[in-house]
């Protein structure tokens, strides 16, 4: 868990923890709508959402940020395969996902 901004929770993760898109709750309980994980070891992003939201997609959002080769679908979806990605690229995802959600 690293913070929260509005309806999105900000998580980082590596290979140990694994994979958290899953975890749509903080450490209180509280619920939100949408999860943005970066993996340090991999430098990996990850976005999804906790349920559909009309007019927002996450393969869109990151299809925009890092064009055809990031992939995934309405619900879910990360950076291109095999590339890198930096901390302010992420933040950019972050912050970018937090507008829609």
């Amino acid at each position: 868990f690293q913070e929260t901004r509005g309806n999105l929770i900000v998580r980082q993760t590596n290979d140990n923890t694994g994979f958290c898109n899953h975890l749509y709750t903080d450490e209180n309980g509280k619920a939100f709508r949408a999860v943005a994980a970066y993996n340090i070891d991999h430098g990996s992003i990850t976005i999804s959402l906790a349920d559909p939201i009309e007019g927002v997609s996450c393969r869109e959002v990151m299809q925009d940020l890092f064009g055809p080769e990031a992939g995934g679908h309405d619900g879910i979806a990360g950076s291109p395969r095999e590339q890198r990605m930096t901390w302010m690229q992420f933040n950019q995802t972050v912050s970018k996902l937090e507008a829609l959600v």
